[in-house]
């Protein structure tokens, strides 16, 4: 998606309506992301674990942290 994104048409038209080519490139990473959260929660399970915690963002948590 981010080399499409940079090479043929940027996120806004891929999802737009009608782009069938363009909607299966986003669905395809969505899949991607969502298989893999269901492989971390299956790590999670395997290790035994019952709450995880992930690391937070400075760019997002805070933006005025992050200097420019």
């Amino acid at each position: 998606m981010k080399t499409r994104g940079e090479t043929v048409e940027a996120y806004d038209q891929m999802i737009g309506e009608g782009n069938a080519e363009g909607n299966a490139v986003v669905q395809a990473v969505i899949d991607g992301l969502v298989d893999q959260t269901r492989s971390i929660e299956r790590g999670v399970s395997a290790l035994g674990l019952s709450q995880i915690a992930f690391e937070g963002s400075d760019s997002l948590d805070n933006p005025d942290a992050v200097f420019q």
